[in-house]
């Protein structure tokens, strides 16, 4: 079973509390039911009640590919996704979760909805504008991109702000004392790869170097989902 509620929020915004049944399972023999045989049960064993709080279902037309399975419900403006039931002959079927692009956009596929790793990815990348015309109609997922966006935004322009003036103003030394000043300053030791790179000339990506220290500096923890934030569509062949 599973709760929802307006004040549990975790991707799918809920007007009103309720119970929902997903499946349930044997404690004898650990058989499992869900979806159409579920529903067989309960109404087999006169639990008519029990059917208004069962998760919606639907078949999927057999003339529907894979392909064009993964690429709708990737494409799909409400919900996270679906759980689909892989049927194969002479074989115990199994489930597959499909996710849409507004589930990995927030949450990547680290499939961690706790984790507001994803969401900080996107915003570093200047993508919150995009993300928050995915979720115009949720005020839920609407405010935590604000909340996140009022977090991270002044401490990433404060990072820049603070390597750039600390460049400008010992620029001036030898290699050797500029990379020294840099270790006998607490605050600025974790930003020596990016003095490094401007003492030398060239262009430093803040981006990638937030990302990578994310914990350290914006007190964001889990893995980078940005390499897979976009499906390959190549890979659907």
């Amino acid at each position: 079973m599973e709760y929802t509620s307006p004040s549990n929020h975790v991707f799918v915004s809920y007007p009103q509390p309720q119970l929902t049944i997903l499946s349930i399972r044997s404690h004898t023999d650990g058989h499992t039911l869900f979806g159409t045989r579920l529903k067989r049960f309960l109404l087999e064993n006169n639990l008519p009640i029990s059917l208004d709080h069962l998760v919606p279902f639907e078949s999927i037309l057999p003339d529907v590919t894979q392909k064009q399975l993964l690429q709708d419900t990737y494409q799909q403006t409400h919900g996270e996704g679906y759980v689909i039931e892989i049927i194969q002959p002479d074989q115990r079927s199994y489930l597959v979760k499909i996710k849409t692009q507004k589930y990995f956009m927030v949450y990547g596929d680290g499939g961690s909805e706790n984790s507001p790793r994803s969401l900080f990815e996107a915003i570093i990348n200047g993508n919150a504008d995009d993300l928050a015309a995915l979720f115009n109609d949720d005020t839920e997922t609407l405010k935590r991109i604000d909340e996140m966006e009022k977090k991270i935004k002044p401490k990433y322009y404060r990072m820049i702000e603070l390597v750039e003036q600390f460049y400008q103003k010992n620029k001036h030394l030898s290699k050797r004392d500029f990379v020294r000043s840099i270790k006998m300053t607490e605050d600025m030791k974790i930003y020596l790869p990016l003095l490094t790179t401007l003492y030398e000339g060239k262009e430093n990506d803040y981006k990638v170097f937030a990302m990578k220290h994310a914990k350290d500096l914006f007190g964001i923890g889990g893995e980078g989902n940005q390499r897979t934030t976009t499906v390959n569509q190549d890979k659907l062949e």
